[in-house]
């Protein structure tokens, strides 16, 4: 019988496992801390991603210079495509100093005149959604892997906000600015061609092949006047609503055992991106009264908190 195949070696990768994800999920709340504590427009959304498939893969070695790299690869497609179609365009003027900057700051507006937009948006939607094969997996829509960020960009298939999340990250790096738009049932990229509010804008929706969705078309819009009522979700938001699609895929999918271990971290992951989710801390605390976990690092933390004590409780 070969070591590795001893029950006492199965019982020590079984603790390992558990101690390593300990120490990664406790080093990775030092490096929220560290997210949230940047500017906005330092907080990029596949920084976000990133940390949600670190978190969630503990036994998997997810390198944020590996999902940057490929970004800047998917990039690089792109306007080698707009070369060959629009060689005058200003995108092939800009600096190196400004191109290295959009990797890793938020933009507050498009760098490029309508046309020059236009044509850059047509060229990222025939490379990422014709040519690469970038699609909404709707046969599998909850599994876990299509919220983890290294997992699309591998199979390039995922849900609609991971999906726009990688479209997000390609955009920026040329120069264009896409809102992330968190609607109840849906998540899409906002478009819009100039900071002029009267200017024409729309939504892409990267689930369904960067399908192009003009104002007021959108069954999930509240369109009024010149600009849509929801407004960009933060970075913040983005990764929550993203631990709130691991917590219903944790509950609906896998076996059992390994269910229970989804669903607890989905619920620290939730306890963590936001404090206050009293659902997700009921939730959670009755996970570990059911398994017989230790509540105590959950009993603190609620002691220390203040939660605002709704009006009819009050009465």
């Amino acid at each position: 019988m070969k070591l590795g195949h001893t029950p006492g070696n199965k019982t020590l990768q079984y603790y390992a496992s558990k101690v390593l994800r300990y120490i990664r999920q406790l080093h990775l709340s030092k490096v929220w801390k560290n997210y949230i504590s940047l500017p906005q427009s330092r907080q990029v959304l596949e920084i976000g991603a990133v940390f949600v498939a670190q978190w969630c893969q503990p036994n998997v070695e997810v390198a944020f210079e590996e999902i940057t790299a490929k970004l800047d690869e998917i990039a690089e497609k792109v306007k080698n495509v707009l070369r060959m179609s629009n060689p005058a365009h200003s995108l092939f003027k800009a600096s190196q100093e400004e191109l290295n900057l959009w990797r890793v700051e938020n933009r507050s507006e498009n760098q490029w005149n309508v046309p020059e937009c236009r044509q850059l948006v047509s060229v990222m939607r025939e490379v990422l959604f014709q040519q690469m094969g970038f699609s909404g997996n709707n046969q599998a829509y909850y599994m876990p892997q299509n919220s983890f960020v290294n997992e699309v960009l591998e199979k390039r298939q995922g849900l609609p906000i991971t999906l726009a999340i990688v479209f997000e990250g390609v955009a920026r790096r040329l120069g264009l600015r896409c809102e992330p738009i968190s609607f109840p049932a849906h998540f899409l990229l906002r478009f819009c061609e100039s900071s002029d509010p009267e200017s024409d804008w729309y939504y892409i929706d990267v689930f369904n092949g960067g399908q192009v969705v003009r104002k007021g078309a959108c069954p999930h819009s509240r369109f009024s006047g010149s600009r849509d009522l929801f407004p960009v979700a933060t970075a913040v938001q983005v990764v929550e609503r993203m631990a709130n699609n691991l917590e219903v895929s944790a509950r609906q999918h896998a076996h059992p055992n390994g269910r229970i271990t989804r669903l607890r971290s989905s619920l620290e992951l939730l306890k963590l991106v936001n404090p206050r989710d009293i659902s997700a801390l009921v939730s959670l605390a009755r996970l570990y009264m059911l398994h017989n976990m230790d509540t105590k690092p959950l009993e603190h933390f609620l002691l220390s908190q203040e939660f605002e004590v709704p009006e009819q409780a009050q009465r």
